[in-house]
Formats: structure tokens, sequence, C-alpha cells
């Protein structure tokens, strides 16, 4: 459909689009061929928008890198769209690429007063760029920690069973 779009519109030559992925968490990534940059097709981001009309886009963007990090002690009446408002208002220069999120189920949070939340800042980042081991959020010190992408083939070197890092 995107690619239909684009060619049917005057001021794209050729589709430029190898591959549209939905992430686990409904993001729409598109793949553009080798021969494209990406970054050259950032001027069209408004049509991609228009032809895929009928999905909610809350924002788009071109060839940026994701960062993610574990932030602790996060309390658990707090909502992930007021964890992204406290982030944003209170330290202006990180960009949220995705609302926050719970690392665990509502069920493991019930009956804790704190819990753990994967933020996502635009850029590529460490701890050490931060320059901070925590984060000031609902009157409190909440930690960071770096998250460590990991799934079913993910194999633990301590307990060799698979599922998890070590």
């Amino acid at each position: 459909m995107a690619n239909k779009t684009i060619t049917t519109h005057a001021d794209i030559e050729h589709p430029p689009l190898i591959l549209a992925n939905i992430t686990a968490t409904n993001n729409l990534v598109f793949t553009v061929a080798p021969q494209h940059l990406s970054t050259s097709y950032e001027p069209y981001l408004a049509i991609l928008e228009e032809a895929l009309h009928e999905f909610p886009i809350a924002s788009s963007r071109v060839s940026q890198r994701w960062t993610r990090f574990i932030v602790h002690g996060i309390p658990t009446t707090a909502t992930p769209e007021s964890a992204r408002t406290e982030i944003e208002s209170s330290y202006p220069s990180l960009r949220m690429g995705q609302t926050p999120r719970w690392l665990t189920s509502p069920e493991r949070r019930q009956g804790k007063e704190a819990s753990s939340m994967i933020v996502t800042f635009i850029g590529e980042m460490t701890k050490k760029f931060l320059s901070a081991t925590s984060l000031a959020m609902f009157n409190r010190e909440c930690t960071i920690a770096e998250y460590i992408t990991f799934g079913p083939a993910t194999q633990c070197n301590k307990c060799q069973t698979f599922g998890h890092p070590t």
C-alpha cells in the first residue's frame, strides 16, 4: 500500500520500500532497498502517513536509532503516560521514542509499591552518556539500568537454559 502510494506520487520515481514489519509494540518499520538512503525519504513522511490514513499514527521518523533503559522504582500507581510526561518535563534534552511500558504484568505488580518500566529514548546513548545513574521521577530517585534484548533463542551462560540472558 505504501509503495503504491509512493509510486503514484509525482515527486517519487522508484518505490524505495522492500519490507514493512509491525513490531510487538505496534510500531510500523519500513526497510528501504540497499540502493536507497532512508534519509532521502524524510520529506515524504507526510505522503506515507496519508497513505496509511486508516492506521492511527502518533509520529513518524527516519533513520533514528533508539536506546532502551530499565528504570527501577517507579510507583505502581503511575501510568505509562504519566511516566512519559514526567520524563519529558524534567529532562527536555531526552527525546522519548515510545511511551514507557511496564516490565512486568499487572498481576506481578499487584501489592507492590514500586516496579520497573522500560523507557526508550531517541538516539544511541549509554548510562555514561546520560551521566546519571538515576532519574528523578514522582518525587523519588529511580535507578537506571541498561536494557538487554533477549528472546527464546537467548541462552544464559550461567544456567545454560534458554529464554533469558546471564
